[in-house]
């Protein structure tokens, strides 16, 4: 099964690994470092083993680790995790023998170039010369196009995420700084509006205490004739 999500693909072949990248479709044998997930038998004077690479023998085959383990590729021909211990299918047996780790075999990472490089490039005698070269073989090459191209996608998506928190972030600061503005603002309006409410009051100071001198003389007269107190004019003598 293969899924496909923006130039992302993920195969679920058995130990991870992936035709046209980790080995072609062709071979009649799983890579070497995951061979020892697959029972295997004598052919002849070759060794056959119960893996297809096309279509791929899948994580949840019965052949991938006769169906009782989960594959790990390493660099000492993979082993089988199992829930009761590891094992491994050595080359020409059907029988499960428990994975003893030695020396030297370590678990790959089979989309990690450096843990894959040795799998991957070709090393030979360049003529004439008295160094080794170094070539990337077509498998290699289709791995690196695929790897840049995703690394690419994640790039972009990581840019546009930036991005996008980038003008978030600047919204919310236009909007405190709009409501800051809006504060000063109404500050400065009410305080005005108070020092003008003084002033006034300060003008019309003299005007005011009289009417209120006024008005308070007036209530007392009405209060001394309701009181019958009214105060009577003088007759001259």
């Amino acid at each position: 099964m293969v899924t496909t999500i923006e130039g992302v693909t993920n195969m679920n072949c058995c130990g991870g690994i992936e035709p046209g990248i980790h080995y072609s479709e062709t071979d009649t044998e799983p890579p070497r470092y995951v061979r020892r997930c697959f029972q295997s038998s004598a052919d002849g004077g070759s060794t056959n083993y119960d893996w297809s690479g096309f279509p791929c023998t899948g994580q949840s085959s019965s052949k991938c680790c006769g169906g009782k383990g989960t594959c790990v590729a390493s660099s000492g021909g993979g082993y089988c995790e199992g829930d009761t211990g590891n094992f491994v299918y050595n080359r020409r047996s059907r029988k499960r023998t428990p994975y003893m780790k030695r020396r030297g075999d370590n678990i790959l990472n089979v989309n990690n170039v450096d843990d894959m490089e040795q799998y991957f490039y070709n090393t030979s005698y360049r003529p004439g010369g008295s160094r080794w070269q170094t070539t990337l073989t077509p498998e290699m090459q289709r791995f690196m196009y695929r790897m840049g191209k995703n690394q690419g996608y994640v790039s972009s998506e990581l840019t546009k995420s930036s991005i996008e928190l980038e003008k978030a972030k600047q919204a919310s600061r236009n909007e405190v700084a709009t409501q800051t503005q809006n504060r000063q603002i109404t500050y400065w309006i009410t305080f005005i509006h108070v020092l003008l409410i003084v002033a006034v009051s300060i003008t019309i100071k003299e005007a005011v205490i009289a009417k209120i001198q006024g008005f308070l003389n007036m209530l007392y007269m009405q209060y001394l004739n309701f009181s019958g107190k009214a105060l009577l004019p003088v007759k001259p003598s």
